[in-house]
């Protein structure tokens, strides 16, 4: 025993060196994942809004921002709005509501489907006295996202952000085995909406709570002894504040921090007993990010067309230490101080376009571009292993030049109609406009669809008009405060 508890310390010191000596680094794209607006729930974008990069928006997007949010509303109400699920399946709701309330202000948004769960089991009873045999499992998902607004003139605006988009599993062997899988809610609050000196600030708090796996094991000699293991991972905390100024201008900055993934609880031995298990694992992930934004943002109207620009800058920082602490087995520790220190940077720079067109009093037509205009990534970490005086690091750096962000390919273009008053139906047209013409910015080529289709003449061209339309819809209406006005219809002389 002493034979092999010594070979695995001689392994666990050669690994530990050489993992130290030995560490490779990759520049990842940091801001491509949750740097910004970790605690926002709310995941609608009007056409207006998406169409354009963010240039142009209308009271889809503003009425549930604490900056944006127009007390003197009325009522209103809206329906659709999400661009990355599956909306017009009508596997998701997303609905949203707002209303004057005297000197204040109520905005309610919900994006979800409720539940969606299954469950079954299979069972087996033996006549022959042997062991009966009972599978079970069931799963949930909840997928819930709720935001709730409220706003005075006073005291600005407070926002409180909920996110259910939670999953849990169980399955069970015999009643002996089982295992339970839970995701962490995610709970966030803002406050903003106060006019100081044409600057609207806000800030913003929140949590997401760590994933649970919790599994529970019968020790194999004693049936009625049962041991759990709970791994948490995936949890993290952190703040949001920024400012945007009547001018255009605006920035924002970010700091989130890691919860380091655990395992606690015990774990039955072969023949009989457990070991503990107290593991805090910082190796896979852990540490903090900051992210640093700013822009402009502003637009000009000339006649019926009217022209936006947002350029922005935008920088992403993420440290850890990579340690793993064993707080049951001493000898499978790898401190903090004897642990790699792996920090990543991106900066980044950007331009967004938007274009508006008024075609009369009922429609408006918007699209827009994305430009990356440089994107810099740096990776590196230092080590110095433990009993040694000797320091090992390396580093990874990308640069990336002027790229095209949006469109992927095509022009995309999308329609607002407003059939009466206070009644705007917005339409994401791209897919129906690309099958008579495409523009693609990229090559700046423009081409007619029918010229390239194949198709072998103009019954077959037409027919393919119908085939594969999706049209991505928002609807939405305001009331204002004591109804319409009634329109004057005149003395009759």
């Amino acid at each position: 025993m002493k034979k092999i508890v010594l070979l695995a310390m001689v392994i666990l010191l050669i690994a530990g060196t050489a993992w130290g000596q030995q560490q490779q680094v990759t520049a990842t794209d940091l801001l491509g994942g949750t740097v910004f607006d970790a605690f926002n729930v709310v995941e609608t974008e009007s056409v207006e809004y998406h169409l354009s990069q963010g240039i142009f928006s209308s009271l889809v997007d503003d009425y549930i921002d604490v900056s944006l949010y127009d007390a003197g509303i009325g009522t209103f109400l809206f329906l659709g709005g999400f661009y990355d699920t599956t909306f017009l399946n009508g596997t998701r709701l997303s609905f949203g509501y707002g209303q004057t309330l005297g000197a204040g202000y109520l905005g309610v948004y919900y994006g979800g489907t409720l539940v969606t769960a299954s469950g079954g089991s299979t069972k087996a009873d033996m006549n022959d006295n042997s062991l009966d045999s009972l599978t079970s499992n069931s799963t949930a998902n909840w997928d819930n996202s709720l935001a709730v607004l409220f706003g005075t003139n006073s005291i600005g605006a407070f926002r409180l952000d909920m996110n259910f988009d939670t999953a849990s599993s169980y399955t069970s062997q015999n009643v002996e085995n089982e295992t339970r899988f839970n995701n962490g809610i995610l709970i966030g609050l803002t406050w903003g909406g106060l006019d100081l000196m044409g600057f609207s600030p806000y800030v913003t708090l929140g949590v997401q709570m760590p994933n649970q796996t919790i599994t529970t094991e019968k020790d194999e000699a004693k049936d009625d002894i049962g041991y759990t293991l709970i791994t948490s991972t995936g949890g993290f905390f952190g703040l949001q504040l920024g400012a945007v100024h009547d001018s255009g201008l605006w920035g924002d900055l970010s700091l989130l921090f890691n919860f380091n993934d655990t395992y606690n609880g015990e774990t039955p031995k072969t023949g009989g007993g457990s070991d503990k298990v107290n593991i805090v694992d910082g190796q896979t992930r852990g540490g903090f990010l900051a992210g640093l934004r700013g822009g402009y943002t502003n637009s000009w109207e000339f006649g019926k067309l009217a022209i936006g620009i947002g350029p922005e800058l935008n920088m992403a920082f993420h440290s850890r230490t990579a340690f793993y602490t064993d707080n049951e087995n001493k000898n499978n520790n790898q401190e903090a101080k004897d642990s790699p220190v792996f920090s990543e940077f991106q900066l980044k720079g950007l331009v967004n376009a938007g274009i508006k067109v008024q075609a009369n009093d009922k429609f408006n037509v918007y699209t827009g571009i994305g430009l990356q205009i440089f994107d810099w990534q740096i990776a590196g970490y230092t080590s110095t292993p433990k009993d040694s005086k000797d320091t090992y690091s390396g580093d990874d750096w990308r640069f990336y030049g002027i790229n095209w962000l949006e469109p992927t390919q095509f022009l995309n273009l999308g329609l607002t109609f407003q059939p009466m008053q206070g009644l705007i139906i917005g339409a994401d047209i791209s897919s129906f406009v690309n099958k008579f013409i495409t523009i693609n910015p990229k090559t700046m080529q423009v081409s007619t669809v029918f010229a390239s289709s194949g198709e072998s003449n103009i019954g077959d061209w037409a027919t393919s008009l119908i085939r594969n339309v999706s049209v991505n819809l928002t609807v939405s209406l305001q009331i204002p405060t004591g109804g319409f006005p009634v329109a004057n219809s005149g003395s009759g002389n």
